[in-house]
């Protein structure tokens, strides 16, 4: 594998994730979409460094997870600087899972595929949650974003209590209505890809669309939950049109994700 193209892939990669957190900040979501391409790093390393053997995955996921936020914190989003860590974390345990556990193949079956994005979603999102809520936590919950207007409120109503037991109620909510949802959503679409690249005609492109399905309807509980936590907690918090229907348009392009990939030429 030539270093050039090794070097392109990492490269497109890195601005991919970049593009994606600017789409979902775009509509306002509770999710972040910034370890998609972390995620298909962590999944497809050992075919692009084979020197590094079982190492690749998690090497290739951690580096293209430190080079998003980089590029993105020194740009528009500079907090993003202090959340380097949690894609970094990601890469790794993608990696990781995918070399020394188990990464299905097109001979899986559609039930082993779904078993695997699901459980590996919520793994990577825990750690992700527990690794991010500490640094929202320690920030303050200074910024617009939905999850801080949850977590500031949840703060603010908990002040009182033990730093552990506030830390636990910030944490849990937002593994509920973001990080989980994330991680599953970047894994299955890096799975998606994996498949569709290396694995012609692999199942999960028959089933990529109801899992999308899934996630949306995930979604939408969550933005449900979010608003009516935020009334009960008597935050004056007010949702506008782009908070409520944006994010059609946003799973109405992750939908549609594959028909691109294959456009472009990157699956079959």
């Amino acid at each position: 594998m030539a270093f050039q193209e090794l070097f392109f892939f990492a490269l497109g990669l890195v601005f991919f994730n970049a593009l994606a957190l600017g789409f979902a900040n775009h509509f306002r979501t509770l999710i972040f979409l910034d370890t998609i391409a972390t995620a298909i790093a962590a999944f497809s390393g050992h075919h692009y460094l084979p020197a590094l053997g079982a190492w690749a995955d998690p090497v290739l996921g951690a580096v293209v997870g430190l080079a998003t936020n980089l590029l993105v914190g020194l740009g528009k989003y500079r907090p993003y600087l202090y959340f380097a860590h949690v894609n970094v974390v990601c890469g790794i345990a993608w990696g990781l899972i995918s070399a020394f556990v188990f990464f299905p193949t097109a001979n899986s079956g559609v039930t082993v595929i779904i078993r695997y994005i699901v459980i590996v979603g919520v793994v990577v999102g825990i750690i992700a949650g527990v690794c991010s809520a500490q640094m929202r936590q320690k920030l303050g919950f200074k910024s617009s974003h939905l999850l801080d207007n949850l977590s500031g409120a949840i703060s603010l109503k908990w002040k009182t209590a033990n730093r552990f037991v506030r830390f636990y109620r910030i944490c849990s909510a937002e593994l509920l209505v973001s990080h989980i949802l994330d991680k599953l959503l970047a894994t299955t679409i890096g799975v998606m890809y994996v498949l569709g690249a290396y694995y012609p005609g692999s199942e999960i492109n028959a089933t990529y669309r109801d899992l999308m399905e899934l996630v949306a309807g995930y979604y939408y509980l969550a933005i449900g939950y979010v608003i009516i936590r935020l009334r009960k907690m008597e935050v004056d918090f007010k949702p506008d049109e782009m908070i409520l229907l944006g994010p059609l348009g946003l799973f109405a392009g992750l939908i549609a994700f594959p028909v691109f990939l294959r456009l472009i030429g990157f699956v079959r």
